[in-house]
C-alpha cells in the first residue's frame, strides 16, 4: 500500500503503473498537480502554457495553485510536532536539495507525470478494484484541482474522496486525523477484500 502526499501522490501513480500486481491500496493526500498540468511530452503539442520558473529558494513543495510554493517548516502547525522531529525535518532539509530540484526543474519531474498520465488512459480503472482514497482540501479548489481529483478516483472503481477540511496543503500536519482515517479505511478494504 502507498500513501503519497504531494508529489508522493505522482511516485505511487508511476509505480502503480509499472508494478501494479505490487499495490494493494493507495491513499493520495493533495496530490500535487501544477506540473502534471502543463506540458505535453515530447512530439506532442502543449496543451497549456508551462508555469512560470520557480524561485530556487529550498525546500520547495508545490501547493494547489501554480507558482504557490511554501515549506513545511512555515506550516502554522509545524510547531505542534515534537522537538525532536522539528529538528530532524530542519537538518534533513539542511543535507539535501532533490526535492527542491525535482519541483522546480520541470524536466526532471514531467517526464514522470507523463509516464503516469499515460498508464491512466491506458484503459477505464487501470487499478481494477483495489481501494483508493484521494484526500484533497478546500483550501482551492480550482477547475484543474477538481479535474485531477476526479482522475485520481477514476484509476479503481473502489474509490473514494475525503475532503480535509480547514487544511491547507499540509494535511500530514494540519489534518493527521483524516489521513489515519484514510489509511485505515484503505488497510480493511484490502483485508476483507471489500468496498471502501
Amino acid at each position: 500500500m502507498f500513501v503519497g502526499h504531494s508529489l508522493g501522490g505522482l511516485v505511487a501513480r508511476v509505480y502503480a503503473g509499472e508494478h501494479p500486481d505490487e499495490v494493494a491500496g493507495i491513499v493520495f493526500v493533495d496530490h500535487a498537480f501544477t506540473l502534471i498540468m502543463h506540458g505535453a511530452p515530447p512530439g506532442q503539442a502543449q496543451a497549456t502554457p508551462a508555469p512560470p520558473p520557480m524561485a530556487p529558494a529550498p525546500p520547495m513543495v508545490l501547493g494547489p495553485v501554480v507558482g504557490k510554493a511554501m515549506g513545511l517548516e512555515s506550516d502554522p502547525n509545524f510547531g505542534k510536532l515534537p522537538e525532536r522531529d522539528r529538528e530532524l525535518h530542519l537538518w534533513a532539509i539542511a543535507q539535501a536539495r532533490d526535492q527542491a530540484a525535482l519541483q522546480s526543474n520541470p524536466e526532471t519531474s514531467m517526464p514522470c507525470a507523463w509516464q503516469a498520465d499515460a498508464f491512466a488512459k491506458e484503459r477505464a480503472h487501470p487499478l481494477g478494484d483495489k481501494p483508493i482514497v484521494d484526500v484533497s482540501t478546500d483550501d482551492s479548489r480550482t477547475p484543474d484541482y477538481v479535474k485531477l481529483q476526479t482522475d485520481l478516483l477514476a484509476l479503481s472503481q473502489n474509490s473514494k474522496e475525503i475532503i480535509a477540511e480547514n487544511s491547507g496543503h499540509f494535511v500530514i500536519i494540519d489534518r493527521p486525523d483524516v489521513v489515519v482515517d484514510a489509511v485505515r479505511q484503505v488497510v480493511q478494504a484490502v483485508h476483507h477484500n471489500g468496498k471502501l
